[in-house]
């Protein structure tokens, strides 16, 4: 039997959570940014803003918006965009955003990140331009999000999506076992 003199020598420390004003850190790609989002609640429901130029958040005009789920059990990705970043913001459940950042001129380039999204703390995360993200539910019900990329309008013709397969060797990412999707 181990006592705890050989347990703690074995075991690591946890890395800091939060600041010392107890505000979450979240190891973020160069670039990336998160903004926590005022809830309202009454005896009703509750309110919540998404985007608000007033608050200087993000230089990019909002240009446009579009709503997408991820059903249990999936993720989306894993993928790359040349032209635009992404701003999420989760309006129902809980999904994961794993990131890579490939740019070679990058302060955090070769390390990987995520970031919780949840109605259970309402943030906002933009995705910087050429960081490779995997969006994936990780609760029990269709998780439901909306995008602000920025730029201007969707080219049909020639969509800034590059992809590479969910579990792919090139990323050093560890995804959860059994995800559907690509």
């Amino acid at each position: 039997m181990m006592g705890n003199s050989e347990l703690i020598a074995a075991a690591t420390q946890d890395e800091r959570m939060a600041t010392q004003d107890r505000q979450i850190l979240d190891a973020l790609p160069h670039g990336a940014l998160i903004r926590e989002v005022q809830v309202f609640p009454d005896d009703r429901g509750m309110l919540f803003e998404v985007f608000d130029e007033e608050w200087q958040w993000h230089p990019e005009p909002l240009t446009r918006v579009y709503c997408s789920t991820i059903l249990p059990g999936v993720g989306k990705g894993w993928n790359i965009h040349l032209h635009h970043e992404d701003r999420y913001t989760v309006i129902h459940g809980e999904m994961d955003v794993a990131m890579y950042d490939g740019r070679e001129n990058s302060p955090t380039f070769g390390q990987c990140f995520h970031v919780l999204l949840s109605e259970r703390r309402r943030r906002s995360l933009t995705v910087p331009i050429e960081v490779w993200h995997c969006d994936y539910n990780v609760g029990n019900n269709e998780v439901m999000f909306i995008n602000c990329p920025t730029g201007g309008p969707y080219d049909v013709d020639r969509p800034d999506k590059l992809r590479l397969p969910l579990y792919t060797q090139k990323i050093p990412y560890a995804l959860p076992p059994g995800l559907r999707g690509y």
